[in-house]
């Protein structure tokens, strides 16, 4: 196993970057809990409705289907349990994907391959996508824009060939290129991670004009653009993300805004990275390790409505 990471151990919450070599990776899957109970369903933390009770309650609701990473290879692979066995497991935390908006994910394997929640502009927005595709050793992955069409994931208006899975994120570094801040907000449903904790006239405005479709988001979005704030202490949560680089996977967690993450992916020479969580939701977690958990927040929350399960050589 040719896994490497590090912690920066001056911060409060440190700093990781980890390393994984592509042909150390036999197999990685997606697991979503409880996917059909949440699949196109108005069960996840609406921001753009009114009543902060309703809000409240949804939340509450979507965290009782969310459950600890051992159930979800339970759940996968039927497995009792994941640490008396010799195989080495590596999972990351994603559970936006189960959360929020601009998240939908799709996998090949499923009855009902598309997963998305109500309100998702699927049919009129352009997303940045983390893809799995079968390799003739091992898997294919990459960061790719794609489109979808009778629900079916498009690049540059094709089929995607030998399509695994996919969830779509925020992009940070694209074709090696940190994505300008109106980008990454337009694809980030977390409206204070880019325009602050206290920006909430800002973020009400936007939230709701959702309500009346995505292009009126959209267009409202841009006019507020002066607004968007790349630094700051406003603007500073624990993230993680992901990102592809030569033929290896790269995992950051970082304290900063967005941008710092982003930068800190491009310092270390990578091509595309998305955002994978943020707050108390990212995770790495091994099945070597005593617990499980490599690195996390101080607020982590160890039950997931998302995850990756990466199988390493």
């Amino acid at each position: 196993m040719n896994l490497t990471y590090s912690f920066d151990k001056n911060r409060k919450v440190p700093d990781v970057v980890l390393q994984l070599p592509l042909v150390e990776i036999n197999n990685v899957v997606l697991s979503l809990a409880n996917r059909e109970l949440r699949n196109r369903s108005g069960l996840f933390q609406k921001k753009h409705i009114l009543g902060t009770q309703k809000t409240r309650d949804r939340k509450e609701k979507l965290a009782d289907l969310n459950i600890e990473i051992p159930e979800h290879f339970r759940q996968n692979f039927e497995m009792d349990d994941v640490f008396s066995i010799d195989k080495k497991y590596l999972v990351v935390g994603v559970g936006d994907c189960t959360a929020n908006l601009f998240r939908p994910s799709f996998d090949a394997s499923k009855e009902i391959p598309l997963f998305f929640l109500e309100d998702e502009p699927i049919k009129q927005k352009e997303y940045y996508a983390f893809i799995v595709q079968r390799g003739k050793k091992e898997p294919e992955i990459g960061i790719k824009k794609i489109t979808f069409q009778d629900e079916t994931p498009l690049e540059d208006r094709k089929v995607i060939d030998n399509l695994e899975w996919l969830f779509c994120s925020t992009p940070l570094v694209y074709d090696g290129g940190v994505v300008p801040d109106l980008e990454m907000v337009v694809n980030d449903y977390d409206l204070r991670h880019t325009f602050g904790r206290d920006a909430k006239k800002v973020t009400d405005e936007l939230y709701l004009s959702l309500r009346d479709g995505y292009d009126k988001f959209v267009k409202i979005l841009e006019s507020k653009k002066s607004k968007i704030l790349s630094f700051g202490p406003e603007v500073e949560w624990y993230h993680a993300g992901i990102g592809v680089k030569e033929n290896c996977v790269i995992l950051i967690h970082n304290t900063g805004s967005l941008m710092d993450l982003a930068l800190k992916f491009k310092e270390h020479g990578v091509e595309n990275a998305v955002l994978l969580d943020s707050g108390g939701s990212p995770v790495i977690w091994a099945n070597w390790t005593k617990g499980g958990v490599l690195a996390h927040n101080f607020n982590y929350r160890s039950k997931r409505g998302a995850v990756i399960i990466v199988e390493i050589s």
